[in-house]
């Protein structure tokens, strides 16, 4: 009976030893998840904003295809469009053959003082009527320095 005394005692001890071990197991998993339960909490939000970040993303991207389309058949179209439908106006040269027939300076001085300059009324209306110089210089088919010059030696009423 000797003999089977310590075989009997540790048999007890190894199983105390199981039963312990299982309580500890047991504890350790339940730490476990309640350590994870946060942790999976915020990876889920995570996700979520993730993923509603993501949604948002598309629909950028879905304009920015809208308008890059848009612009492209823009500019597709520019070229097919007529700029200008007035014809430029021509200049008048007059060629003097000799001094004689040249006016004085005292005949051109008179008709610039008795006679408005008509040429550039369309300008004075339009300049009146509050366009700026790039929408008259278009209207009027003049350059934009030319208007800018008309306008701004536009002469003053009653000169």
């Amino acid at each position: 009976m000797i003999t089977l005394l310590p075989l009997l005692l540790q048999l007890v001890l190894l199983v105390l030893m199981v039963i312990v071990w299982l309580y500890a197991r047991k504890d350790l998993l339940d730490m476990a998840t309640t350590q994870q339960t946060p942790t999976l909490e915020k990876i889920e939000e995570v996700r979520s904003i993730v993923e509603e970040l993501l949604d948002r993303l598309d629909q950028k991207v879905s304009e920015v295809e809208e308008r890059t389309t848009a612009l492209s058949q823009i500019v597709i179209e520019a070229p097919r469009k007529q700029i200008s439908t007035k014809t430029p106006r021509k200049t008048e040269v007059k060629v003097v053959e000799s001094a004689a027939m040249a006016p004085t300076v005292a005949e051109i001085g008179d008709q610039s003082i008795s006679q408005p300059d008509n040429r550039y009324s369309e300008v004075y209306a339009l300049a009146d009527a509050g366009l700026n110089s790039d929408d008259i210089a278009r209207k009027t088919g003049l350059g934009l320095v030319e208007v800018d010059m008309v306008i701004n030696l536009r002469p003053l009423p009653g000169e």
